[in-house]
């Protein structure tokens, strides 16, 4: 079995997972919904209809989404002790990161979508959709997936890593 058979592989484990508990994305897109609404309250109704104030208020309620979604998955296989047996099969430590950014991705892509629909409806935003702004948040949900996973990796196991992840994300998105 090639390497990125194996990324497959925890790729789709994941997914499933997330397809049986789906409680990371309903928490993730809740909580976009619930932010971007606290935020536009906060900078005025007015303000937040600004498509740079509006794009900011959808990628900070994006990180905090991913971080979310993130610290579950990693909940799950602690909850279940089975992080240290996937590390111990071939292509572990590789295949388990590559499959957990695959999946994260994915969720993301899922989450920005409904999370980009709420947003155009609850800041009353006009629908203009053009490539450039699909390519970006395509781009940027890539993006956004390592650089999480590798902070949840590195807070994986202290008791505060609730705190720590955000901490050690936010500055380095």
């Amino acid at each position: 079995m090639t390497g990125l058979a194996r990324v497959g592989l925890v790729a789709s484990r994941e997914l499933s997972a997330e397809r049986r508990q789906p409680d990371g994305a309903v928490a993730a897109v809740t909580f976009v919904a619930v932010l971007v609404l606290l935020e536009s309250l906060v900078v005025g109704p007015s303000r937040a209809r600004d498509a740079t104030v509006a794009a900011a208020l959808f990628w900070i309620a994006l990180a905090f989404a991913a971080i979310v979604v993130a610290m579950r998955s990693f909940d799950r296989e602690l909850d279940d002790d089975a992080l240290d047996a996937l590390v111990v099969l071939p292509g572990g430590r590789d295949a388990l990161f590559g499959g957990k950014v695959l999946a994260l991705a994915a969720t993301l892509g899922l989450v920005a979508l409904v999370g980009g629909v709420l947003s155009l409806v609850l800041l009353d935003l006009p629908l203009a959709l053009p490539v450039h702004v699909v390519l970006v948040v395509v781009l940027g949900v890539v993006a956004l997936a390592p650089v999480v996973v590798v902070d949840v990796v590195l807070a994986l196991r202290l008791r505060a890593r609730a705190a720590l992840v955000p901490i050690l994300a936010l500055p380095v998105l």
